[in-house]
């Protein structure tokens, strides 16, 4: 099982060089001083929100976690000074190790469900120059959970343009947007996405996008898919789009649909076939 630890702090520092501190809640006194060593904590509501930082060192007396540095922030903005308005969260650290390095680390959070196991893995900044021939591997760093369980989780990744991706199966609800003595209380999430606008995204169900085509295709034509051996039919084709020159855009309706295992990636062949005879023997 995965530890989350979370209150509101008493104090904290940011100094321009050197660890920065946060002294933790003084009901932090049940949980031992080795449990905190290594993890992430993050801090979700009230002065300094939205920055994080890796513990190194907790005096069990004080309740004072020092980090491995300096405060780091989600956004790229200047960081704050934590004070006893804060709240905070403290989580398993994620680290990524990659043969050839990357040019530039990802930072990935984990999110530990009510069920104490991974919810989701949050990418906060994707790293440059991960190798798509070599994905990274994960560890996960959590000194109070069982280190058998922690070994055992090997999640694969899958690395486009050089950054690691990953997929959302639920985005959930009622995100919160800080704590009130001690409750958590209900607000609004808004991201911010920077970056080459590289989103993948698999087509399926019963619609395709597909482009570079060379006329627009005729409802009943058979649809064949380079490395798919599923025949599709065009059951109608909605939104043809010339795109300059003799090719074009549409989406297509397709029967039957398309599965997540069988869906093309991105430039894939497909072909259409028109004109085609179909035998009816009787006896």
């Amino acid at each position: 099982n995965l530890n989350r630890y979370f209150g509101n702090a008493q104090a904290g520092t940011n100094p321009g060089s050197g660890d920065a501190t946060l002294q933790l809640t003084a009901t932090a006194n049940t949980t031992p001083a080795a449990n905190f060593i290594g993890l992430t904590v993050n801090i979700i509501g009230g002065a300094a929100a939205g920055q994080f930082g890796t513990i190194q060192s907790y005096d069990f007396a004080t309740k004072i976690a020092t980090l491995n540095g300096g405060w780091t922030s989600m956004t790229g903005s200047a960081t704050g000074t934590p004070d006893f308005t804060s709240q905070y969260e403290v989580v398993p650290t994620i680290t990524l190790t990659a043969t050839p390095a990357p040019s530039t680390d990802a930072i990935i959070h984990c999110q530990v469900s009510g069920l104490a196991d991974v919810e989701q893995m949050l990418i906060i900044h994707p790293g440059t120059g991960y190798d798509v021939t070599a994905p990274p591997s994960m560890t996960i760093v959590d000194p109070g959970a069982d280190q058998n369980s922690l070994l055992a989780y090997n999640p694969s990744f899958e690395i486009a343009n050089g950054v690691p991706v990953w997929t959302r199966t639920d985005a959930g609800g009622g995100y919160p947007t800080g704590m009130q003595q001690g409750q958590l209380t209900p607000g609004t999430t808004i991201a911010t996405v920077s970056g080459d606008g590289f989103a993948n995204v698999l087509q399926i169900g019963g619609y395709l996008y597909v482009r570079n085509l060379s006329r627009e295709p005729k409802d009943g034509s058979n649809m064949e898919i380079s490395g798919d051996t599923t025949f599709y039919t065009v059951v109608n084709v909605l939104g043809y789009v010339n795109t300059g020159g003799s090719t074009g855009t549409a989406l297509i309706q397709i029967s039957p649909q398309m599965l997540t295992q069988d869906s093309p990636v991105h430039g894939t062949f497909v072909q259409f076939r028109e004109e085609y005879s179909s035998c009816r023997m009787t006896g």
